[in-house]
């Protein structure tokens, strides 16, 4: 499991505009996490999962992934920072 440290994460309209809805691996969370820590492996699904670990926290960025896949909003969801646990 990853912890201790947190960093903080913008998420940029590239990520909302390149994100894919549906794919885990290119949803505009994972893309900022990926994009911002460098590791190569990160999916958003029910939790967010970074090189095969189990990333805690980021309850307003799974909303907000989940608000994008299913487009399930009132207005545009537009890019945010987060709050990202990391080794």
């Amino acid at each position: 499991m990853l912890h201790a440290e947190t960093k903080l994460i913008t998420m940029t309209a590239q990520d909302v505009a390149e994100g894919a809805q549906g794919d885990p691996e290119s949803c505009p969370v994972a893309r900022a996490i990926r994009r911002a820590t460098g590791c190569e492996s990160v999916f958003v699904d029910n939790a967010i999962w970074v090189n095969g670990q189990y990333a805690p926290g980021g309850d307003d960025a799974l909303d907000w992934a989940d608000r994008f896949d299913t487009g399930k909003t009132k207005s545009p969801l537009r890019p945010f920072n987060l709050t990202y646990w990391v080794k």
